[in-house]
């Protein structure tokens, strides 16, 4: 007598096994996110009074950024004068560029930073792509920002920021952002940052933290390894991972 499985059951279990495998694939975790920005639905270019007030919040603490680079002005120049070769904190130029793996989703992302500062002002950019491997699909985010800057001494700094995000996928939306931007570095070879991103999109706010810590040798300070971990959310959707990434400061 055969105690083995019978012959009509293996193919089962394959078709079950595939079909399992084949949905898990298909997780759209890009479009979900999409969806949840209001970037697919019908009421793309009108604007809700939610979306209004969102932007209002952001104007009026863009209005108040000049009063505060003016008053400590002064100070940021002191240090930025004194500043040292590589020195993240003061740095002129920052430029950067990132990997992550999103903990959920077949999904990574490459990021390009970058930043250029004289003393208390300056400017800034940032773009995200996001590609899924199945369903095979892209998700762009681009930002630029004014920025302002104050440096209380050589191992810290704050960075206010106001300007615009734009979301590119299927397709898009442009909307204000602010947000600010901290750096500590308590030691020469280490530093510890965060950042924090807010910007009206589509139906909601898209919010963008950021945290990460900076490792560098003494003898090479124009350039440091970065890990970190980053969650972009709106709605009931995110896009979360760890990411590495080089920087390099002068």
């Amino acid at each position: 007598m055969n105690r083995g499985c019978s012959s009509p059951s293996l193919p089962l279990v394959v078709a079950i096994a595939l079909a399992t495998t084949t949905s898990a694939a298909e997780e759209d975790t890009l479009g979900e996110f999409e969806k949840a920005a209001g970037v697919e639905n019908s009421r793309i270019g009108v604007e809700s009074p939610e979306d209004e007030d969102d932007e209002f919040k952001l104007l009026g603490g863009a209005l108040a950024l000049p009063g505060l680079a003016l008053f400590t002005a002064s100070r940021t120049n002191e240090v930025f004068r004194e500043r040292r070769a590589g020195e993240p904190a003061p740095s002129m130029l920052r430029l950067e560029g990132t990997y992550q793996r999103l903990a959920d989703g077949d999904v990574d992302a490459h990021t390009t930073r970058g930043q250029f500062i004289w003393s208390s002002l300056g400017i800034g950019g940032e773009f995200t792509r996001y590609k899924e491997g199945s369903p095979k699909q892209s998700l762009d985010l681009t930002s630029g920002e004014l920025l302002f800057r104050f440096l209380p001494c050589h191992r810290m700094n704050l960075i206010l920021a106001i300007g615009a995000r734009k979301l590119d996928g299927d397709r898009d939306e442009t909307g204000l952002q602010g947000g600010l931007s901290f750096g500590l570095h308590p030691v020469e070879w280490m530093g510890l940052e965060l950042d924090l991103r807010w910007a009206a999109i589509g139906d909601g706010t898209l919010e963008d933290y950021r945290a990460g810590a900076l490792f560098r040798h003494p003898d090479f300070p124009f350039v440091a390894l970065r890990g970190g971990y980053r969650i972009e959310r709106i709605g009931g959707s995110s896009l979360d991972g760890a990411e590495v990434g080089v920087v390099l400061t002068f």
